[in-house]
């Protein structure tokens, strides 16, 4: 063979021998991988969220904090003040709110949990309907991206496809994930797994998942609701210590792909239907303005037509319905230095507290007051 054409095919078996380690072993890993990943679903995940999940509609509640709650309902004496939400209102405490009232606290249950839209709301509060009376006070936080079509699209359901479900597992220290507030205990699965840990990974998710389930909240939820993410708080103790500041530009770009999201009609629709309901059973309901960052929160305010369907709903309702009150941001925000906040929409404890007392400040007293000890004060 002469030189030149040994060279030459020499360079083609290098070429060949690149592509081979640069396509081939990657599609090999990935084939192994995706592999090891729906084994691990079929066999223990999907199973277990089947046999620990209460089903409404699309919306998953991890079954021990939906019991936990039935069971204070039961107990209530027909007296209750409940937080529904979303994960940025997980900072909202029982023994917060207690601190800064003169009076014996409402039973009290924060029911807060990720991704909520009020087509699956209305699900969760015609089930718990034959609880609800006069007696009670629904606190919700909302605010104006959580009735958009971008926020309809992102809910989780039962059926959620397995190419997403990593979705639920990234950066599960962080808790800002939708398994996290279905099952806190999961702490210990990292994102990717190595390639040599294909066959343990499986065993990882079986050992793993019989942890999570067994129906204790831990550290992580506490007896009242409340989900403190540890995982994002020491983060934040790391990016306060090493003087970081909050990532704006990211802050911003989610908020201008939220802004110009358009509003679902029918998410506006079955909150309206919500209220009423909820009110003709006697309750009381306040809707107040979840706090976000201003990098996050704020450019949808600073235009006032890209609210005005949303104002148009609260407006109508607190006009039509005496048990109904909105609680706008002017109202409900706080001054929060950067160093409280968890990122963009999440609020520490710490930052939590601040919350809690301006909000039981404006809150009549006996929307929160129990009328079981005599001398409240109202």
């Amino acid at each position: 063979m002469k030189p030149r054409v040994k060279i030459k095919r020499m360079v083609e078996l290098s070429i060949i021998a690149a592509l081979v380690i640069i396509i081939g072993i990657p599609a090999v890993n990935f084939g192994l991988y995706s592999w090891a990943h729906n084994r691990a679903y079929e066999k223990f995940v999907f199973p277990q969220i089947n046999s620990q999940i209460v089903n409404l509609n699309s919306r998953l509640l991890p079954k021990y904090k939906y019991e936990f709650f039935i069971n204070k309902a039961r107990k209530s004496k027909e007296e209750f003040l409940l937080v529904y939400g979303n994960s940025t209102q997980f900072h909202l405490r029982e023994q917060v709110f207690q601190k800064n009232l003169k009076c014996e606290l409402k039973t009290f249950y924060n029911m807060s949990h990720h991704s909520i839209d009020y087509l699956d709301a209305k699900y969760f509060f015609t089930d718990i309907s034959k609880y609800v009376g006069k007696e009670w006070t629904i606190l919700l936080g909302i605010y104006p991206d959580m009735f958009t079509k971008l926020s309809r699209s992102a809910t989780p359901s039962i059926d959620h496809p397995w190419n997403n479900f990593s979705l639920w597992i990234d950066n599960i220290s962080d808790g800002n994930t939708s398994i996290s507030s279905l099952f806190p205990r999961i702490l210990n699965i990292e994102w990717p797994i190595k390639p040599a840990n294909w066959f343990p990974f499986i065993r990882q998710y079986k050992d793993t998942f019989n942890l999570a389930l067994t129906g204790k909240p831990d550290e992580y939820l506490y007896q009242d609701g409340s989900v403190q993410f540890i995982g994002a708080d020491q983060k934040r103790h790391a990016r306060i210590k090493n003087k970081i500041k909050l990532d704006s530009d990211n802050l911003r770009m989610i908020a201008a792909r939220n802004m110009n999201s358009p509003f679902d009609e029918k998410l506006l629709k079955a909150f309206q239907d919500t209220i009423n309901d909820l009110t003709q059973r006697g309750a009381k309901v306040i809707a107040y303005e979840a706090q976000l960052t201003d990098y996050l929160g704020g450019p949808r305010w600073d235009q006032p037509e890209k609210t005005r369907p949303y104002f148009e709903i609260m407006q109508t309702l607190q006009k039509k319905n005496p048990n109904f009150t909105y609680l706008k941001k002017e109202q409900t925000w706080v001054d929060l230095p950067e160093e409280v906040w968890l990122d963009g929409s999440h609020i520490s404890f710490e930052g939590g507290e601040k919350i809690i007392e301006n909000l039981s400040r404006i809150i009549p007293s006996d929307y929160q007051c129990s009328i079981r000890q005599s001398g409240n004060k109202t």
